[in-house]
């Protein structure tokens, strides 16, 4: 019964729109423009936290609290990585292909010029490193310390970091392995 009503509907605007071709053209073309006006206020979005985060929510608020009152931008980022065989990153010729990782990050530039030195968190005394590198500072300070994997365990193990702040090594690598004395051993990430 329904089908027969939208059948017999549908002939009708067919036959109408037969009829009357110009004024179905226009009528759809002017459906159209009006349909269209929505894109005058069309605004493209890309920051995350527009797109993602509730504007109105206490999160956004503490974050545009923090805006307001602390320079800076951006968070620290950090690369993850893991042998290629899936062992102990602690080796001295992993750690030192990590080092050179570090070094090819810091050597890049982008299109614009700005090198890592300009956009890194830098503490007054050069850039911050974070994770595992903090240990050893530059590999130009990591080749001058460290002769062997005793070395950069000796290094991993201790309670602060060359700068004096305490050191963690769960913060700063992954599948620790710890001796009997608690010492770590082995780490499968960086």
């Amino acid at each position: 019964r329904a089908e027969e009503k939208v059948s017999h509907a549908l002939a009708g605007l067919s036959k109408v729109s037969a009829r009357n071709p110009w004024k179905c053209l226009a009528l759809s073309f002017l459906g159209c423009l009006l349909c269209g006006l929505g894109f005058l206020r069309f605004n493209s979005i890309s920051d995350a936290t527009e797109l993602w985060v509730d504007q109105h929510s206490q999160q956004m608020k503490n974050m545009n609290w923090a805006d307001q009152y602390f320079d800076g931008f951006g968070r620290p980022n950090r690369l993850l990585i893991t042998a290629k065989d899936g062992g102990n990153v602690l080796e001295m010729d992993k750690m030192t292909e990590i080092l050179q990782i570090a070094d090819d990050v810091r050597a890049l530039v982008d299109e614009s010029g700005k090198k890592f030195a300009d956009v890194c968190l830098n503490l007054g005394n050069g850039c911050f490193n974070s994770g595992v590198l903090r240990y050893f500072g530059t590999t130009a300070q990591f080749n001058s310390a460290v002769q062997s994997q005793a070395d950069i365990l000796e290094a991993v193990n201790k309670a602060t970091y060359p700068d004096g702040q305490d050191a963690f090594a769960s913060d700063s690598m992954g599948g620790i392995q710890r001796d009997v004395n608690g010492s770590v051993i082995s780490a499968t990430a960086v």
